[in-house]
């Protein structure tokens, strides 16, 4: 398969640049997380389980199928065994070409909570970007049945909590993108952390939300998910 990986040379550097980026942003641990790539009609670019993100190599990353089987791969190397969600996500999000999952501290520690503070609407940018952090149900990682849970969510947003396991993001540009929305997801969960310690968090009104859907709008963010103003949590 080595005309596949010349032909997608370029895709495969950015998404091992996407991965070592992952870790440089403290975004991830040990061999966790994974991501993923949209490359052609037929091909996805996934990372490998087992190794540091911060380590990865171009030559490390796997090509699979939109079933996930393995097209082609460096011998000692495998897909990551999150490879089901991503390629679900790749099959139902046609506006999506990258996806970043990580065990990000502060969205874990949301994501073994019962409130959805990430589901209600607090900061304009990421509103328009993402979307609610909308909350997964927990089912065994690794899954068949993880991936069929995200399915039916998938389209409410760009941003995820995988319940007692970690976090996920959706990209419509690219894998760099889906790892700064990771990020830009983990300083919200942050935020809205210290304000809960300081007091009640204020939420932004109906009337407020209005305006940012139309915000959202004008700068042309509008995904293939719910509306703003259907999608948050007010209570």
């Amino acid at each position: 398969m080595l005309d596949l990986r010349k032909q997608y040379q370029d895709k495969i550097e950015e998404l091992a640049a996407a991965s070592r980026l992952l870790g440089q942003k403290g975004l991830t641990s040990s061999v966790g997380g994974n991501l993923s790539y949209r490359v052609s009609p037929d091909h996805i670019l996934v990372t490998p389980t087992n190794v540091p993100k911060e380590k990865m190599q171009a030559d490390y990353i796997c090509i699979v199928d939109y079933n996930g089987t393995l097209v082609d791969a460096k011998e000692g190397f495998a897909p990551t065994s999150e490879s089901p969600f991503h390629t679900m996500i790749i099959r139902s999000r046609k506006d999506i070409v990258s996806a970043v999952h990580a065990h990000c501290t502060a969205l874990s520690a949301f994501a073994i909570t019962t409130t959805p503070w990430l589901e209600r609407p607090f900061f304009p940018e990421p509103m328009m970007e993402i979307g609610p952090i909308v909350t997964v149900p927990y089912v065994e990682p690794s899954s068949d049945r993880l991936s069929r849970e995200i399915e039916k969510l998938v389209h409410k947003s760009n941003g995820f909590l995988l319940q007692n396991h970690g976090a996920l993001a959706l990209s419509a540009r690219s894998p760099a993108d889906a790892v700064e929305k990771l990020y830009m997801m983990e300083s919200i969960a942050t935020s809205i952390y210290m304000a809960i310690s300081m007091g009640a968090p204020k939420m932004l009104t109906e009337e407020e939300m209005d305006k940012v859907a139309c915000l959202q709008k004008l700068k042309g963010l509008c995904t293939e998910t719910m509306p703003i103003t259907e999608s948050f949590q007010l209570s």
